[in-house]
Formats: structure tokens, C-alpha cells, sequence
């Protein structure tokens, strides 16, 4: 595997009292993905999809260490960066008030899945903004990051749920994976 250094920057992990220094792209995308102590705001996908951007070596490093660190500082698990954060990540430092995410729930969008003959109803923008990072069938696309970008916006309070939810729409039908939709009340 490739290594994609930045410097170091520690963050609280899910035990208390404990704490990890992520030093590379890989360890920022793995610890992101699977050790993520808190529950997961916008700056947090945006986090994961700059290292995967990194990795592909379609952003800088330091861009995806920028977003890290955002991340981190949205969830409140940051501890500090460089030199002082190898010495800090040793000491026991009290870890924050964890923050909670709205979720922006909209009525659910049936979309197919990488699993022969297997449905998913997606019924918010996180979840919407977690499949299209995690299970969207094509990498690149101009509807994809149009829905992505939506995502972002609704859960930062920019545009409503309902836009993103039309944009995923598209995104799916752009992809050949929408199914159909429950209908919006009126």
C-alpha cells in the first residue's frame, strides 16, 4: 500500500482517556471509516471523501489533513497537531463534550444495490450522503458530485433537504440505480 505521509495530528479515540496520532491519509481514511468515536457531522464526509480524493491524487495531502482536523474539531475528539500532539496523545486529557449531527430525514428513495435483486430505502441525507461515499456504483460522475456537494449543503443548514434529495435523485438515475420514491406530501 502506498503511504501518503502528513504531519501528525491526535485525536481522541472511543476509550476514555485514550488517543491515536494519525500520520498519513491511509490512517486518516481508515480511523474516518471504522474508529470514529463520535457521532459523524458534514465536515466528517467531507473528511473521507478528500482522503479518498488524495489517494487518488485528484486533491493535495495537506488538503485532506485540512479536512481531517476539521472534522476532528466538528466532533470535538481534537487534540492537537505536530510535535506537541505526540506529547499530548501520551498524557490523559479530559475528551470534550461529544456533539450529536442532524440526520435531515426526507421520505425514503428506493435505490438498487450492489447485491443481485437487493433494495435500499435511503430516507435522509446522512444516509443518502454515506451510501453515495460507501456503495454508489461509479466512482466519478458530474450528477454524483452535484449530489454530494448537496449533501454537504443541506447538513451545513445551506439548502434545504429537499434539494439534496432531488439531487441524489438524479445522481441515481444518472448511475441506472433509482428505483423509485415516496411521493413528497403536499
Amino acid at each position: 500500500m502506498r503511504k501518503y505521509p502528513f504531519r501528525a495530528v491526535t485525536v481522541a479515540t472511543k476509550e476514555v482517556g485514550r488517543y491515536r496520532t494519525i500520520t498519513s491519509v491511509e490512517e486518516a481514511g481508515d480511523f474516518l471509516a471504522h474508529d470514529w468515536p463520535t457521532q459523524k457531522g458534514t465536515r466528517h464526509l467531507k473528511a473521507r471523501i478528500a482522503c479518498l480524493d488524495a489517494m487518488e491524487r485528484a486533491v493535495a495531502v495537506n488538503t485532506a489533513r485540512e479536512a481531517f482536523i476539521d472534522a476532528a474539531k466538528e466532533s470535538e475528539i481534537y487534540v492537537g497537531e505536530g510535535e506537541l500532539a505526540l506529547t499530548a496523545s501520551s498524557h490523559s486529557i479530559p475528551i470534550p463534550r461529544l456533539l450529536s449531527m442532524r440526520d435531515l430525514p426526507f421520505p425514503y428513495v428506493t435505490v438498487m444495490t450492489e447485491h443481485v435483486g437487493k433494495e435500499r430505502n435511503i430516507s435522509s441525507v446522512q444516509e443518502a450522503s454515506e451510501f453515495m461515499l460507501h456503495d454508489w456504483p461509479i466512482k466519478h460522475s458530474r450528477k454524483l458530485t452535484a449530489a454530494r456537494q448537496a449533501c454537504l449543503d443541506a447538513l451545513h443548514g445551506k439548502i434545504t433537504r429537499t434539494k439534496a434529495r432531488q439531487a441524489f435523485i438524479e445522481a441515481a438515475r444518472e448511475a441506472e440505480i433509482y428505483i423509485g420514491q415516496k411521493r413528497l406530501s403536499v
